[in-house]
């Protein structure tokens, strides 16, 4: 992908960049349990059609904001409506009699990154849609009953209160989850819930108009899998900036990262799951990263001991689910996993180690600059906050999610903290 593309047309490329300049997750997971080919993002197909499912109101329970799609079968006031992903069409969720299945021949949708969320390509605003998904992708089971689905815009709605009130950074921006629905099978005895998640595209921060183009963050380290020939976007950046790469890596978008991660967790008791994947990179006319804008905001941990200790007093529809709490006997390894293992080994490190290539030397260096960086927030933390001396990453296993525990691996000495 050619730099002067994305300035040119930075929503059409932007829509290419999340499906083919994409390694995928260092796990490896993400290709190897993938959806169908008809609808998979590192397939060549440029769209396909959802379905949608359509019942009686007394079925669906609709939370925030959704869209009308005007779809026509549901001109019946009666009736309502949710989307569902094309590989579950034959599922036995719908055999339901009063559930009717469709095609949604007025929506072309293109893959994501993420394999179940969907892009209305054929609407002016192009929202994004996540979408039930009775299966693996990556590595965990991707369903989407009711406390999942409405986590996202529950979520959203606090982090754009404390935005608007300027609690947290000007830098810190979301894709925000307006809005869920989740319907219900009454002839079903268990996973008898089934939901969908709308995002907006249009990233919430204060001076929207900063923005000029958005890429994700795995983009900027990640081949073009249609022109691997293609220089690395931030080594495009670096080049047209004609800047000193340390400064442009380190100072304008690692440490910036940092400073936002722990913002939200100091400030309103928040944390986030950055991957490579959940954070994208707001750009100005001057190329300059000027916000950071997270997605999939169902993912982020709701730490109701920082809540307390912050003097925050806030209940949430979608607990337990992703809230964490003293006492849970994974609290400081969530702490460490985050920020260790997801913003460390899917972001800093391949950043770091792109940065190395460009200038030589010792990666420890880098890595003890990270560290120093890092040390300012985590002073400001309680002391039990991380686990002393060791950080966790997961197995190379799927993840079992029925099970109470999750397949940590402690590692000692950790790299950024």
């Amino acid at each position: 992908m050619k730099l002067e593309a994305i300035l040119s047309y930075p929503e059409s490329t932007l829509t290419y960049i999340e499906r083919f300049v994409n390694d995928g997750s260092p796990s490896g997971f993400s290709v190897i349990n993938s959806t169908s080919d008809q609808t998979s993002p590192f397939n060549l197909t440029p769209w396909f059609t959802p379905y949608v499912c359509i019942s009686p109101k007394k079925f669906i329970n609709t939370y925030g904001k959704i869209p009308d799609l005007h779809i026509s079968n549901t001109n019946n006031s009666d009736n309502d409506w949710i989307l569902v992903h094309p590989d579950m069409n034959k599922h036995s969720f719908f055999q339901n009699k009063e559930f009717q299945l469709l095609r949604c021949e007025n929506i072309k949708a293109s893959p994501t990154s993420s394999g179940r969320t969907i892009q209305i390509i054929n609407q002016i605003k192009r929202d994004y849609v996540k979408l039930h998904y009775d299966g693996i992708l990556g590595r965990v089971h991707r369903g989407l009953p009711y406390k999942k689905a409405v986590s996202g815009p529950e979520l959203s709605n606090y982090i754009i209160q404390n935005i608007d009130n300027s609690i947290i950074d000007d830098r810190i921006s979301l894709l925000p989850e307006t809005g869920a629905k989740i319907i219900t099978n009454i002839n079903l005895d268990k996973d008898n819930e089934w939901g969908m998640t709308w995002r907006s595209a249009i990233p919430y921060c204060k001076d929207n108009n900063e923005v000029k183009f958005i890429l994700p963050v795995y983009s900027l380290f990640s081949y073009d899998r249609l022109a691997s020939y293609e220089p690395f976007l931030l080594e495009q950046l670096i080049d047209e900036l004609n800047i000193d790469p340390t400064k442009y890596i380190l100072e304008n978008i690692v440490f910036q990262i940092i400073d936002c991660y722990y913002e939200l967790i100091i400030k309103i008791g928040i944390q986030p799951e950055w991957n490579a994947q959940n954070l994208l990179i707001g750009f100005n006319n001057n190329l300059k990263p000027v916000k950071f804008i997270m997605r999939d905001i169902e993912s982020i941990d709701k730490d109701l001991t920082m809540m307390k200790l912050l003097g925050i007093d806030k209940t949430f529809e979608s607990f337990p689910h992703k809230c964490i709490f003293e006492g849970q006997y994974n609290y400081q390894i969530k702490h460490s996993f985050m920020f260790d293992y997801k913003l460390g080994e899917y972001i800093i490190e391949p950043l770091l180690m792109f940065l190395n290539k460009l200038i030589g030397g010792d990666i420890d260096y880098l890595r003890d600059a990270v560290k120093a960086h890092a040390s300012k927030y985590i002073s400001k933390l309680p002391k039990n906050f991380f686990p002393e001396n060791e950080w966790y990453v997961f197995k190379r296993v799927i993840v079992d999610q029925s099970l109470s525990t999750r397949p940590y691996i402690a590692i000692p000495n950790p790299k950024y903290r």
